[in-house]
């Protein structure tokens, strides 16, 4: 009788710390804020090779870029087209990449971090991002045209931007990608590979 009780007690302690645990591991979506993202980015799993240029077709141009190529680059890889450019997930959104889904789980962060081209004799100076953006899987009906995405943008020297964001949205709704992303980086999933 006194072990049975031992064994219950001891179920029910742990029982009690995993539930404990798990909640505090895995923050609800409600926790998951833009400012906690930009702040805590640079630890999620990053898809992008380094200095990922957005539009490698500008780059590789033997010629001056002309209007037309521009307009191409901008029409395949919107406002960014002349930027390095490093695309970071949370888990969740890496291992929903890795299952290939097609959609994200509500609470999955996607981050572009943008820095502006720099020229090769530079390379040794120091990465600084002028904008960081994101998008935060949100709850079905926060925004169900545009796939519940909360999208946030924080330039360098400005106010953190957040919620529905209508430039964000227009170029987003236009994506390729599974679920409103542009993933031209999708193709390097080796990164996603080792994820369990």
């Amino acid at each position: 009788m006194k072990r049975l009780l031992s064994l219950a007690l001891a179920l029910a302690l742990g029982i009690t710390l995993g539930v404990f645990f798990s909640r505090r591991s895995s923050p609800t979506t409600e926790e998951i804020t833009p400012e906690k993202v930009v702040s805590a980015y640079a630890r999620y799993t990053c898809l992008t090779p380094p200095n990922y240029q957005v539009d490698n077709g500008l780059l590789m141009l033997c010629r001056g870029a002309n209007p037309e190529d521009v307009k191409r680059a901008e029409a395949d890889t919107g406002p960014h087209a002349y930027s390095e450019v490093r695309v970071l997930v949370d888990f969740k959104a890496a291992l929903a990449l890795k299952a290939d889904t097609g959609t994200f789980p509500i609470g999955a962060v996607v981050v572009k971090e943008k820095v502006a081209r720099q020229y090769p004799y530079l390379k040794d100076a120091p990465r600084r991002p002028n904008s960081v953006t994101g998008m935060i899987k949100r709850a079905p009906g926060y925004d169900p045209q545009n796939g519940d995405w909360e999208y946030f943008i924080q330039e360098a020297g400005a106010p953190l931007e957040k919620g529905k964001i209508s430039t964000c949205i227009g170029c987003h709704t236009k994506a390729p990608g599974p679920d409103h992303l542009f993933v031209p980086w999708l193709k390097r999933k080796t990164v996603l590979r080792d994820l369990r």
